[in-house]
């Protein structure tokens, strides 16, 4: 029992502290939460930009004559769509729809950065997930020889006043 509890003094003494443990842990779960807080925004904006999208789509799909075509206008315009002013929606200015398709061409390379960093922001939260999971396993093991070491010293003890006895 006695180099058993040696052994495990020795096993102990060369691991880390379990305050170390700990504080790194909870710097993890710091971080994790952090992450997905800034995920959730994100993925907030994200979502965002795309009801902005559909709802820019859905205005150029409507029949853009009776929406928006001014007097102005010229046949040539008639004919090609995109060279047709109509009023946007959002601010009430005159615009072609050939700038609103290039406004919602520029808010999809938008919606695909978002979703580009969520990505990484995700593979992120996984590695540190995993690195907790390591530190905590490890914390379990130290707990466990703790656990084990006072174990048998109760035993040496119970052993001795035994030997005493006799």
């Amino acid at each position: 029992l006695s180099e058993e509890r040696d052994e495990l003094e020795l096993e102990l003494e060369g691991s880390e502290q379990t305050t170390t443990l700990e504080s790194e842990i909870e710097e993890l779960e710091s971080e994790i939460t952090e992450l997905s807080n800034r995920q959730g925004t994100i993925e907030q904006a994200a979502e965002d930009l795309q009801s902005v999208i559909q709802a820019n789509e859905t205005f150029l799909d409507g029949d853009v004559e009776t929406v928006g075509l001014t007097d102005e206008d010229s046949v040539t315009a008639a004919l090609n769509p995109d060279s047709q002013t109509v009023e946007c929606w959002t601010c009430g200015s005159e615009v072609e729809q050939a700038e609103i398709s290039e406004r919602i061409a520029t808010l999809r390379e938008l919606v695909a950065q978002h979703r580009t960093e969520m990505n990484e922001i995700d593979g992120q939260i996984t590695e540190l997930r995993r690195e907790k999971a390591r530190l905590q396993d490890r914390l379990d093991e130290q707990e466990e020889m703790t656990r084990r070491l006072a174990e048998l010293d109760n035993r040496i003890d119970q052993h001795d006043g035994k030997i005493q006895q006799l």
